[in-house]
């Protein structure tokens, strides 16, 4: 392909995460997010303690470019037991 084509790239401002994951699979990522101003939440806004237990079961929101707590209060009631 020539240089002076542009490639298509998909871009996302929210990603949410309902299932379990270790914490050290979203580290960098929540670094990122938190270097360009995002954020990254569990599913009820609080923040993820990366210490202790290496499984998250909170879930996950990650956001850029919007306002994250009016995000998280708009995601219907969640119960990690049900997933």
């Amino acid at each position: 392909m020539p240089s002076s084509e542009t490639i298509p790239m998909d871009q996302a401002d929210v990603y949410i995460h309902v299932t379990f994951i270790k914490k050290w699979d979203i580290c960098a990522g929540a670094a990122l997010l938190s270097a360009l101003g995002g954020h990254m939440t569990t599913l009820k806004g609080e923040d993820i303690d990366y210490s202790g237990t290496a499984l998250n079961k909170g879930g996950l929101v990650a956001s850029v470019g919007v306002d994250h707590k009016a995000l998280v209060k708009k995601l219907p009631e969640w119960d990690p037991e049900k997933h």
